[in-house]
């Protein structure tokens, strides 16, 4: 269950991610291409940092959601 919880949320916490369509679209539309580089970045680092904050969330909340069903 916990593993599977982590592919879920995790899946949906990374879609502002630059390698994922919407993110890709985001910066895209900024003209600047400085700005465009700094964007890039920081949902490039968004992305990473989500993927680790949602498999901790789900591995310390999956025995409540498990218990709850």
């Amino acid at each position: 269950l916990a593993v599977s919880l982590s592919i879920n949320v995790g899946s949906s916490l990374v879609d502002v991610s630059p390698l994922s369509t919407i993110g890709a679209l985001c910066v895209a539309a900024v003209a600047d291409p400085a700005l465009s580089r700094r964007l890039f970045y920081q949902l490039l680092t968004w992305g990473f940092s989500m993927t680790v904050v949602g498999a901790l969330l789900c591995q310390l909340f999956a025995g409540l959601i498990a218990g709850a069903s």
